[in-house]
């Protein structure tokens, strides 16, 4: 009974890696943010400096501000492949915002991360001006853009103070947060020269906010053990970190399921719109 299904989020698997049509088509399956969209609003001077902000519909009450940053192994990655996931997260009753940034080989770990520190900074003055709720502003990736959010949150290097104080909390979808020793060719070139800093982990103690750290028990991509483990740490050191294993769910399946087609496979949508107070 599951087999078309499951086909077809593997086709969305590709896609996603491969920056296809079939993810952009999905974007357009999914119903238009009810609030509106702006696309390539820029954040700062040069290319793969602009971000698309999705909006709710009109409340009574200052919605959620959501920055949502896309995998793609740090490497590649196109803001417009993701509209599904921003229409989900603006139908959920945040201001959803997504940038893009640069990629290795343009930039390495500090250029990417200085990228995601000011597209930060951008949509929470974009979130702001808009309406948002300044008391509810979220961080959130997949994969290599969980990584990077759960480095704004944690290393204070990044955030300007104030955007880190900012801060209400993390959501990891399939996260890289400690993955020493590096294996991968292309993961050593960008990585080791830096070395420990660059692993969430690291700076477990100084965590800002809630984290929020979900994974699929069948990911042979990023195991879930790099969130249990982070997780952990961020308890003993006095912080707070809750990690929800999905049975039966792989490395793309995760960021499937908020789409609408798939959203049967696991229920991440509905405790992503918990952890933000979005209707679900």
């Amino acid at each position: 009974m599951l087999r078309v299904p499951c086909l077809a989020a593997s086709a969305l698997g590709v896609s996603l890696l491969t920056a296809c049509s079939p993810a952009r088509l999905l974007g357009v399956m999914q119903p238009a943010a009810p609030g509106g969209e702006v696309f390539d609003t820029a954040y700062a001077p040069g290319p793969r400096h602009a971000m698309d902000v999705y909006l709710p519909a009109r409340d009574t009450r200052a919605p959620p501000v959501v920055v949502f940053f896309y995998g793609g192994g740090w490497r590649s990655g196109d803001k417009a492949n993701y509209r599904f996931m921003g229409r989900s997260l603006a139908a959920c009753g945040a201001i959803a915002i997504l940038p893009d940034y640069r990629v290795w080989p343009d930039a390495g770990f500090d250029g990417f991360l200085a990228d995601a520190a000011a597209a930060a900074a951008a949509a929470r003055e974009e979130g702001r001006r808009r309406g948002g709720d300044p008391s509810r502003f979220y961080l959130m990736g997949h994969s290599a853009g969980a990584h990077i959010a759960t480095m704004l949150a944690l290393d204070p290097a990044w955030l300007a103070e104030d955007v880190r104080a900012s801060v209400s909390g993390t959501i990891g979808l399939a996260g890289p947060y400690d993955f020493l020793p590096l294996t991968n060719p292309v993961q050593q070139q960008i990585f080791a020269p830096v070395g420990p800093r660059t692993q969430p982990i690291t700076f477990a103690a100084q965590a800002k906010g809630p984290l929020l750290l979900m994974t699929g028990a069948d990911d042979m991509t990023v195991r879930p053990a790099n969130s249990t483990r982070l997780a952990a740490r961020v308890r003993e050191t006095g912080g707070h970190a809750d990690t929800i294993v999905y049975p039966g769910v792989g490395h793309i399946g995760i960021i499937s399921a908020f789409a609408a087609p798939f959203r049967f496979m696991a229920p991440v949508r509905a405790d992503t719109c918990r952890f933000i107070g979005g209707v679900a």
